[in-house]
């Protein structure tokens, strides 16, 4: 089992507001890990240990330096890699790049496929993040999150202390509803695609 346990991850945040019921059913059910994933794996190891030699690697790379020095073009920069952040028990997430200056953080998700993913402004995901960075940062009073994909633009959302005060209200909200007894289960090709209940789930079956 992952360092995380059953607590639910900001990567998951999606599939619990689109299906409620998946975050109970999922709970004690192994990691599966598919060819992508693995894949992608292995390219965020490239990426912490700063092997170029990958096509993949150097363009992820490329764009996160970029935008690095966009947001924070001078001064001293605290970076973390690929650290799993915390807000209490109820929720985890692992920003893949972080980096802090004076008041401002930027944390960074790497999507390694070439299929699109929800926008940065509509992505759960990064609203989890930087949540948890706000939760663990609390100086910070502006945060970047930002995708970061192979042969697209980077995808960039900005939360100030009254969004992310917000952001954290709402998320709480989705928690407490996925862990009622009678959370419901909400089929659907987003949600269903990467549960590991999906076998056993008849919402899933009538898809």
């Amino acid at each position: 089992m992952s360092q995380r346990g059953d607590s639910p991850s900001a990567s998951h945040m999606e599939q619990i507001v689109l299906c409620p019921g998946s975050l109970q059913a999922q709970r004690g059910l192994l990691d599966t890990t598919s060819k992508a994933a693995h894949r992608g794996t292995m390219i965020h190891l490239l990426l912490e240990l700063n092997q170029q030699d990958f096509e993949c690697a150097v363009e992820l790379a490329a764009k996160r330096d970029e935008l690095i020095e966009q947001i924070f073009p001078t001064g001293r920069k605290m970076t973390m890699k690929e650290q799993r952040l915390w807000l209490g028990s109820s929720l985890s997430g692992q920003g893949d790049h972080i980096v802090t200056s004076g008041g401002t953080g930027l944390i960074m998700d790497y999507k390694t496929g070439t299929w699109p993913v929800t926008p940065a402004g509509e992505n759960k995901q990064l609203m989890a993040l930087a949540v948890l960075l706000k939760a663990n940062k609390p100086k910070l009073k502006t945060i970047y999150a930002a995708i970061l994909q192979p042969s697209y633009e980077p995808e960039l959302v900005c939360y100030d202390e009254e969004s992310l005060a917000e952001c954290k209200e709402y998320l709480e909200g989705v928690l407490e509803k996925a862990n009622a007894e009678d959370a419901p289960r909400i089929g659907g090709d987003k949600q269903c695609h990467f549960c590991k209940a999906k076998e056993d789930c008849d919402e899933h079956a009538t898809l």
